[in-house]
């Protein structure tokens, strides 16, 4: 049988022999077109690294990853995902099962504007990130804040940064400043079909420090979650977890030999944020990209 992408290309004929390459060529493959991705939606001062996202290198800036947050609420699969508060799962190899909760939960925000998705990021620097989408007084805004020192600063900062939204949505203006974020910036996602968001020009309904270099730690988990998408057809395909995807940091740890489905993956990357399904993943799909270049 014949397994095809989601370009509609072959990526193995059924006959013939599936061509091999190492676990670090399928990531770098991965990565190169994680970057592609990014600049055909319009990041033009990112350049991401690892798939799991990095916590040393400033390698995106406030208002592209808040633009990359709206171009992610038009994936239908990933705005199902954000909608979850938890997600169970059972890994195929396995009879126990894995439940995963959402980092994207904050009362005191939610009593404002409900949170509709986002996606969180720190690193034990003390550096705190927030990519949210949020819903304000029924219109639909992708923020993105970083630069807080806490995880309840991130928070404060995104409903800092909301309250300055809802004011000039409404026709007003606002003098404040996000005063619990060095970075900061919001975009009104639009009510047309999502498919047509990437052949958009967006201008930011407010911008603190937006186009200064920033690290995304794992927020820039967004940007794999979406290149994923892009390149699997059926989220329900399974793969293996090999030895080289066990690396530390946060989220669902994994075994070798578990077998999970694309679906799963999605889930422990964007609730838990398990670094082992991101460089899974990449290795996974980028041996569906080489096997097609």
């Amino acid at each position: 049988m014949a397994i095809y992408d989601v370009h509609g290309n072959i990526i193995y004929d059924g006959g013939g022999v599936t061509p091999s390459y190492t676990d670090a060529e399928c990531r770098t493959a991965f990565m190169a077109e994680v970057n592609k991705k990014a600049a055909s939606i319009g990041m033009a001062n990112s350049n991401f690294l690892r798939p799991a996202g990095d916590s040393s290198t400033a390698q995106t800036t406030a208002s592209d990853m808040a633009l990359l947050t709206l171009i992610a609420s038009g994936y239908k699969e990933l705005a199902e995902v954000w909608s979850k508060d938890s997600y169970t799962f059972t890994p195929r190899n396995k009879t126990s099962s894995i439940t995963v909760n959402s980092t994207v939960k904050n009362a005191t925000l939610e009593a404002s504007y409900p949170i509709l998705g986002g996606k969180t990021g720190s690193w034990s620097g003390g550096y705190r990130a927030l990519a949210c989408l949020c819903d304000v007084n029924g219109k639909q805004v992708a923020g993105y804040i970083a630069g807080c020192a806490s995880d309840a600063a991130r928070f404060t900062a995104m409903k800092q940064l909301m309250d300055i939204c809802a004011s000039i949505l409404n026709g007003g203006t606002s003098s404040d400043t996000v005063t619990d974020a060095d970075y900061a910036v919001a975009f009104e996602v639009p009510t047309y079909y999502p498919m047509n968001y990437e052949q958009q020009t967006f201008t930011p309904i407010y911008t603190q420090s937006g186009t200064t270099s920033l690290v995304p730690a794992s927020t820039a988990k967004i940007i794999t979650a979406v290149t994923m998408l892009d390149w699997v057809d059926d989220i329900n395909e399974t793969f293996t977890f090999v030895s080289s995807d066990a690396i530390g940091g946060s989220g669902s740890v994994f075994s070798t030999g578990d077998v999970i489905s694309f679906k799963d993956a999605l889930y422990a990357m964007m609730l838990p944020s398990s670094n082992m399904a991101a460089h899974a993943v990449a290795r996974a799909v980028g041996a569906k990209i080489l096997t097609l270049s």
